[in-house]
């Protein structure tokens, strides 16, 4: 990774875009990140929870995330994917993520706020 950039599209009014370099995300990427776990509060931001009460939703019987690799037929796989991840758009998602992103995140990345979420743009799956 350290050889690539971060970079995200921006858009200049005219319909064209281009690609600029958040130097601030790279370095705390690069430096503080790189592939680390995180401690964090499960019980404040239960994301496993959350999966598993939409993969429960779906009609899976599973009582954990463990066995989700034996509860979900591999010819389902894509359509359970794909289903989570439209579901990362639905609010209750998206106001943990983004309460987790300012508590956690900005803190343990030493990145500086304002830090805050992008209206009006759904996760694309």
């Amino acid at each position: 990774m350290s050889e690539e950039r971060i970079s995200r599209s921006v858009s200049n009014g005219n319909g064209n875009t281009k690609a600029i370099v958040d130097e601030a995300l790279e370095k705390s990427l690069l430096s503080e990140w790189d592939a680390q776990l995180v401690e964090y509060d499960t019980a404040r931001f239960p994301f496993n929870k959350w999966i598993l009460g939409r993969v429960q939703a779906m009609g899976y019987e599973l009582s954990d995330l463990t066995e989700i690799h034996n509860v979900i037929p591999i010819g389902e796989t894509y359509k359970v994917t794909k289903r989570l991840c439209a579901d990362t758009n639905m609010p209750d998602f998206r106001k943990m993520l983004n309460s987790f992103v300012r508590e956690v995140v900005v803190q343990k990345g030493a990145l500086k706020p304002p830090i805050g979420p992008r209206t009006g743009t759904p996760t694309r799956c």
